[in-house]
C-alpha cells in the first residue's frame, strides 16, 4: 500500500513487459564455450517458435507510439523521469505519455498519439542533469 498520499503505479501493458524479459534475458551471463554448439547438418538446427499474434500486436504499438530510453551512468528514479517529463515534454505534447521503468536504467515512454512519439523523437538525444 503506497504511503503518502501516493497512488499505485499503473500496471505496465504488454508492450513493455515483453520489453523487460528481453532486458532480463540480455542481463543474463552467457553460456560458458563448453555449452555452445554448432550446428553442422541442416536437420541439426533448432526450430523457432513465433510469438503470439498478441505479443506482434504489442510489439507493433510500441513500434508505433513508443520510445525506450537508456540511462547511463546513475539511474534517475522513476519520479525524478516522471517530474523531468513533466517540465520538458508534456509543454509540447498535444495528448498524454505514460513512462515505465524497466530495470537496468531502461524505460520506456509510450504516448497517446503517434505525432507526439515523432515530435519528442525528432527534437532529440535528451540529457538529464550534468
Amino acid at each position: 500500500m503506497p504511503s503518502d498520499g501516493e497512488a499505485d503505479p499503473p500496471p505496465l501493458p504488454p508492450e513493455v513487459i515483453e520489453f523487460q524479459k528481453i532486458i532480463d534475458a540480455c542481463n543474463r551471463s552467457p553460456p560458458s564455450a563448453q555449452q555452445q554448439k554448432f550446428v553442422k547438418k541442416k536437420d541439426c538446427i533448432p526450430s523457432v517458435a513465433l510469438p503470439e499474434e498478441e505479443t506482434c500486436r504489442s510489439a507493433l504499438n510500441l513500434a508505433d507510439r513508443g520510445l525506450i530510453g537508456q540511462f547511463t551512468g546513475l539511474w534517475p528514479s522513476p519520479k525524478s523521469v516522471e517530474d523531468w517529463i513533466k517540465r520538458n515534454w508534456t509543454p509540447l505534447i498535444k495528448e498524454g505519455i505514460k513512462s515505465y521503468f524497466v530495470g537496468k536504467g531502461f524505460f520506456v515512454f509510450v504516448f497517446e498519439s503517434v505525432e507526439d512519439r515523432s515530435l519528442i523523437f525528432r527534437n532529440g538525444p535528451y540529457f538529464m542533469g550534468p
